[in-house]
């Protein structure tokens, strides 16, 4: 277990400064984001940021990881990944699917973060929050800029 959460943590950091091979890893990536275990688990919602598309079945389990009202420190630190995990996946707009970009963008996941950002127990959670919800503010400016050229 301690082997691979190693190899997860060095995933991520080649992630970090190789974004575009993270279709390469797809596979581990999702078998991270959808672990049972916590370490692994932590480890997925915050690299589904780097990938292009995501399936309804993901949406669904983000949605769950957001909005859990769980208040243990474990469930703390998966919103906060899961929370830059979006970050990244608003920040790529041009890159990923349209239906990433929506999910990621929509009314209800902004509402979460709005609400995360207000009142979660958790300080990691509301400056996440916080910076995501800055990257939707940025994409839909430039969304306005767009429709005006």
């Amino acid at each position: 277990m301690y082997q691979r959460r190693d190899l997860a943590a060095t995933l991520e950091a080649f992630l970090g400064g190789n974004p575009r091979q993270a279709e390469r890893f797809r596979d581990i990536i999702m078998s991270l984001f959808w672990s049972p275990v916590h370490e692994f688990c932590l480890r997925g919602v915050y690299q589904i940021g780097y990938l292009d598309n995501l399936e309804p079945k993901d949406f669904d389990r983000i949605r769950r990881k957001l909005s859990r009202a769980d208040r243990a420190p474990a469930s703390a630190r998966i919103r906060n990944n899961m929370l830059n995990g979006l970050t990244l996946l608003v920040k790529r707009d041009r890159e990923v699917a349209p239906a990433v970009r929506e999910f990621a963008t929509s009314d209800p996941i902004v509402r979460t973060a709005r609400r995360l950002q207000r009142a979660a127990p958790d300080e990691g959670v509301r400056s996440c929050a916080y910076y995501f919800l800055k990257a939707v503010r940025e994409y839909q400016r430039s969304q306005v800029g767009a429709r005006r050229s």
